[in-house]
């Protein structure tokens, strides 16, 4: 059995990934691999996680050599968040928790009122420090993203991050060969891109100054991807400081 994992970065792809490692045993995994036609297909059980990107190269050609072919998905509301949280991750080498307090601040005040700020401020603080437009690319990458399922969809089984999380994965756990698909166990260095493996959790960060601003972009997604389109918010928001500005501090430090 040879499996393929594909989505964007923050999506779930690699707790998919473990969890069909797990369930079908003793699988060799390969992860973010440049260039699937280079993978070595020899290894079975096999299980190979690649993100979704810019793609400069056509990779269906190596698609039939896999069994399994699961494309995973997840609210670009919910997804952004996570994004905007991790990124600091990939920029230890250049952006201190000095550099990053006014972002860490309004961060910490969102958490002590979620409505008193909103997620397009944080996005415009973090830009500021690091000089990346997180909500231009989210964009872009949305838009790649549902091109490519128009065109490639057919090929792929789709599995949406809320349904795998909630548990809802016998359909999965058939096509692999397994009894069930568990929650994985993700420790060791891949533990740092665990957060809350919760869903819905946008409609705690957004505030109605956010609503109109993601709305447009997320809305084909949506309906693309067969999400309820409610933008309802939270009455009561509240965010966990460990999920939030502790869980940026700690990948900042490389916990």
């Amino acid at each position: 059995m040879r499996v393929l994992v594909f989505g964007q970065p923050k999506s779930g792809t690699t707790a998919l990934m473990r969890s069909v490692s797990e369930a079908i045993g003793d699988a060799t995994e390969v992860l973010e691999p440049d260039n699937l036609n280079e993978v070595d297909l020899r290894p079975d059980p096999l299980v190979v996680k690649k993100l979704f990107g810019p793609h400069d190269r056509d990779e269906s050609a190596a698609y039939p050599a896999f069994d399994a072919r699961l494309f995973i998905v997840r609210d670009p509301r919910d997804r952004f968040i996570s994004s905007l949280l991790y990124d600091a991750h990939g920029r230890r080498d250049s952006v201190s928790e000095a550099d990053l307090a006014p972002f860490l601040e309004l961060l910490q005040a969102k958490e002590a009122n979620p409505s008193s700020v909103s997620v397009v401020a944080l996005h415009h603080a973090y830009w500021k420090v690091t000089g990346i437009d997180l909500l231009s690319n989210t964009l872009r990458s949305t838009q790649r993203l549902r091109t490519f399922w128009r065109n490639k969809g057919n090929e792929w089984t789709l599995v949406r991050y809320e349904d795998f999380v909630s548990g809802n994965n016998r359909d999965i756990a058939t096509l692999v060969g397994a009894v069930e698909l568990a929650q994985p166990q993700i420790t060791g260095d891949l533990a740092r891109v665990a957060r809350t493996r919760d869903k819905g959790d946008w409609r705690h960060w957004f505030t109605s100054q956010d609503v109109p601003v993601f709305e447009p972009f997320a809305a084909g997604f949506l309906d693309d991807f067969g999400y309820d389109d409610s933008w309802e918010l939270s009455t009561e928001p509240t965010i966990d400081p460990a999920t939030a500005s502790g869980y940026v501090r700690q990948l900042i430090a490389g916990e």
